[in-house]
């Protein structure tokens, strides 16, 4: 491919400064998808601190998801649920996007998870939902 752009006026000029830099990649969606989905059981041994989240709307039915990775797990995503969800979306606002993952992250908050188990679902005792105890901490 050259390097030459044809100008309203069918000029041919010489194009040595592009930069992608504000190329919108935001339609692709997050790039946390592309990883393994794991299991919300393998976080239950010991806190693990959230590295990035995204938002996901399921195409299917319309409900608003939430996928997370955790540092000690780099190439795995999870499913948040319950008080899990709740925080990140409601506290999407503080968080800052990744470009390279299209995700968010939190520069002045850490928050460690660990899966506390399963619950049946009160609409739904047939189903559960996962449980979490998390830990917020402010980064000085």
């Amino acid at each position: 491919m050259n390097n030459e752009v044809i100008t309203n006026n069918n000029e041919v000029t010489e194009n040595n400064n592009i930069e992608l830099d504000d190329f919108d990649y935001s339609p692709l969606g997050t790039s946390l998808l592309q990883l393994e989905k794991a299991s919300s059981e393998e976080l239950a041994d010991e806190f693990h601190k959230i590295e990035y989240f995204a938002d996901i709307d399921n195409s299917s039915t319309g409900e608003k998801m939430i996928c997370f990775t955790v540092e000690d797990m780099p190439e795995k995503y999870f499913w948040a649920s319950s008080s899990l969800f709740d925080i990140l979306f409601k506290n999407e606002a503080r968080a800052l996007e990744d470009p390279n993952t299209r995700a968010l992250y939190f520069p002045r908050h850490e928050i460690s998870v660990k899966h506390a188990g399963k619950v049946p679902l009160k609409k739904d005792p047939s189903r559960t939902c996962n449980t979490w105890k998390i830990d917020v901490k402010k980064i000085k």
